[in-house]
């Protein structure tokens, strides 16, 4: 199994830059297909930027949830 960590630069719009380490995790059986992770350094700018689009993302599917109201309301 691979495993070099590497750095990667984001540039996201609503957070800034973000400086994540990531590595490629090959699959076994399937030398063409890998696993990507992202990490950020624990207390960092980019770590708090995390934390903030999960924070927006989870926000923004409460809401998504919410308008469709629950599965036996929309058969009516």
């Amino acid at each position: 199994m691979r495993q070099e960590w590497s750095l990667k630069v984001i540039h996201h719009p609503a957070v800034g830059t973000l400086d994540l380490e990531y590595t490629d995790f090959d699959l076994p059986g399937d030398p063409h297909v890998s696993i990507v992770t992202y990490t950020a350094a624990p207390g960092s700018p980019s770590a708090d930027g995390h934390v903030l689009l999960a924070s927006w993302a989870q926000t923004r599917k409460a809401a998504a949830q919410k308008a469709d109201g629950p599965a036996d309301q929309r058969r009516g």
